[in-house]
């Protein structure tokens, strides 16, 4: 909130009685003519400070309990852990930094796999669990910003277990540095060890007689980053995958049974099939 806070007029006379606090003449100690009558002196400028209105030059700083301690923010991501944990969902992200004076917390969640997709209003009871959490922290109560949500269609797949709930679909892999590059397409086969597995992309089409698979392979260790970048075709399938899933397991999923997943997409969603070029491979660098 900003508050018109206008800031007092500095008194020309020091503690000394003379004018400026040094005794010498002048507004503020300052050398030179005294200001003549009649004539306003200039006020020393307002600094502007978010979300905390106008803070004047003899503004006092918050109160100590209203300063947010390091330490909170391992209080406050344990807390969110549990609190996630409880309600037996999955936590896929979560983004605690400082705002101002105040935290901000991000989180995306999502059922655990073979329950189908989370519905709004779960999103809506785990926040409620999760802030119930953090308000019981020392000194966090009401300094927070709190944002649950769903992972999305451009959902992070983190390890093993999600390569395989989502293999199929198209993704893309980030590959790290030393030389940074982005590359789409299908995932098709998720090979090797849980820890490290390889990943195989159908990245363009194949064309034997110019010895061109149409594949790549890249280890998980070399990525940087993995998100989910389904194609209009693929999003429809997954929704009436998960809503399958939740039917089967006795819980309800997104929209009800008067859902129609063949109606227009969600923003993000790729309209024709990202191996539909004519490059051999469907990457870029990243920038």
């Amino acid at each position: 909130m900003v508050r018109d806070h206008q800031p007092p007029t500095r008194n020309p006379r020091g503690p000394s009685g003379k004018s400026g606090p040094s005794g010498k003449s002048g507004p503020a100690g300052r050398n030179g003519p005294k200001p003549k009558a009649g004539k306003r002196t200039k006020e020393p400028p307002r600094k502007a400070t978010k979300n905390m209105g106008f803070r004047g030059p003899l503004e006092q700083p918050p109160p100590p309990s209203q300063i947010a301690r390091p330490e909170q923010r391992e209080l406050m991501q344990a807390a969110i852990v549990q609190a996630v944990a409880e309600a037996e969902l999955d936590l896929v992200e979560l983004e605690i930094k400082m705002a101002g004076t105040d935290w901000r917390v991000a989180l995306s969640i999502d059922r655990l796999p073979g329950r189908g997709g989370i519905t709004l209003d779960e999103c809506g009871r785990a926040a409620r669990r999760i802030a119930g959490a953090l308000d019981a922290i020392d000194g966090v109560s009401e300094i927070y910003e709190l944002e649950v949500a769903s992972p999305g269609m451009n959902r992070p797949l983190r390890g093993h277990a999600d390569l395989l709930r989502y293999k199929g679909m198209t993704i893309k892999a980030t590959i790290g540095p030393p030389q940074p590059e982005s590359i789409v397409g299908v995932l098709i086969a998720v090979d090797g060890l849980p820890s490290d597995p390889l990943l195989t992309l159908r990245v363009g089409k194949a064309q034997p007689k110019k010895g061109i698979t149409g594949k790549q392979q890249v280890q998980w260790s070399d990525l940087a980053a993995v998100h989910l970048a389904p194609t209009l075709p693929e999003w429809r399938d997954l929704g009436l995958r998960l809503a399958e899933e939740a039917r089967s397991a006795g819980l309800p999923y997104a929209g009800g049974e008067e859902h129609d997943y063949s109606a227009a997409p969600l923003a993000g969603a790729q309209s024709a099939d990202p191996l539909d070029a004519e490059s051999e491979f469907l990457s870029e660098d990243a920038t």
